[in-house]
């Protein structure tokens, strides 16, 4: 996976108040990653095998339902199923991800993380 430096520097600050590592150590764990923008880059999703993380550029776009299942039926069909992560803390993604059909399958120190294998 190669992002063009503009679109890296788009994906960083997303991550950078998440992470703990510097920028270059950041690009260098995307590595085996496919980063896929969507709706004119407003927004972005993370794609590794069946896990995927999506995420807003903040340029005031809705991302549309219609949006986020085509992108995860993608998935599926390709892995049979897909998984996300969510911060303990984040009820808002929490009721999200139910909306749309995830279950929880598990969790560790700093996410929950959900399953889904028929989107709704």
């Amino acid at each position: 996976m190669s992002l063009s430096p503009e679109l890296l520097d788009v994906v960083w600050a997303k991550a950078e108040p998440h992470v703990y590592c510097s920028k270059e150590e950041f690009a260098a764990n995307l590595e085996g990653w496919d980063v896929e923008f969507s709706q004119g880059n407003a927004f972005f999703a993370l794609v590794r095998g069946p896990e995927f993380h999506f995420e807003s550029t903040g340029k005031g776009v809705p991302l549309t339902l219609k949006t986020i299942r085509s992108f995860l039926q993608k998935i599926i069909d390709k892995e049979g199923y897909a998984l996300t992560r969510t911060p303990h803390d984040d009820e808002r993604q929490h009721r999200f991800n139910r909306l749309l059909g995830f279950e929880k399958i598990g969790q560790n120190e700093f996410d929950v993380v959900y399953r889904i294998e028929r989107v709704r």
